[in-house]
């Protein structure tokens, strides 16, 4: 007998909880199939991905380096724990 397969389904969107709300009719469509099984949600990183543009002039007038924005940004968005 041949072992089943898994079976993943990837939404993509810009919002997070309407995304939620389809993978749970995902869901709940998919555990209707007779031989399912383990069905599950799960949301790769946790985290929305954002994109930035760094403006260096303006950097440049406040006497701004690209290490010092960066962790600024990066503690802004996912915090510090030293």
């Amino acid at each position: 007998m041949v072992p089943p397969a898994p079976i993943q389904v990837i939404l993509t969107g810009n919002n997070i909880d309407t995304l939620l709300v389809v993978a749970e009719r995902v869901k709940a469509t998919v555990s209707e199939v007779a031989g399912t099984r383990e069905e599950d949600i799960s949301v790769e990183g946790e985290n929305p991905e954002i994109a930035i543009s760094v403006d260096r002039q303006k950097m440049a007038l406040f006497h701004l380096t690209m290490d010092q924005v960066g962790g600024t940004m990066q503690n802004a968005f996912a915090g510090n724990t030293d």
